[in-house]
Order: structure tokens, then sequence, then C-alpha cells
């Protein structure tokens, strides 16, 4: 499992990708852990949570918003993080 989710992170990490042709349906619709959360963002997860808390001076309110799974654990739409990415990459290169 874990060779599995570093593959997936490789390859969304190592290209550009457009959510239409680079994403499969299945992968849209999977549920990401906050470690693959962490590992696409390059963020670690105490600073995921703190771009979750309305009350952090790292509030991000166009993060997406996670899923509760059961009463310890939360996941996040994998659409709903590639499309947060590519809103990243179209800020960074308005800003170049």
């Amino acid at each position: 499992m874990t060779a599995q989710i570093t593959n997936t992170i490789d390859f969304y990490q190592g290209a550009a990708f457009e959510l239409n042709s680079s994403i499969t349906a299945f992968e849209r619709h999977r549920i990401l852990s906050i470690a693959e959360v962490s590992k696409l963002l390059g963020r670690s997860k105490s600073m995921l949570y703190l771009d979750m808390d309305p009350k952090s001076k790292y509030f991000k309110a166009d993060f997406p918003k996670p899923i509760k799974l059961s009463t310890r654990s939360i996941g996040w739409k994998a659409v709903d993080v590639y499309e947060y990415i590519n809103s990243l990459n179209q800020q960074g290169s308005k800003n170049e």
C-alpha cells in the first residue's frame, strides 16, 4: 500500500497536470489521507491543520474542506486537492 501511495504521489508531483487529461475518473473520486495531501503539497501535517484552522494566522480560506471518515480520521476528495494545487500553480504564474 505504501509503495502504491508513493508511486501516486511521485506521479502527481513530477508532472504538471491538467485535471481532465491526467487524472482518471477513479482517481478523481479517491479520498486522500493527510499523509498523501501533505506530500502532494510539500507541507507537514501540522501545517495542514493550521491551514484549516480559522483561528490560525496561517488559515487559508480556499484550502479544500476535509471529509470526516471516522471519529479520529479525515480525508480529502482527490479532485478538490488537485484543483487547489492547480489554483496555486495559476497564482504562481500570474506573479511571474
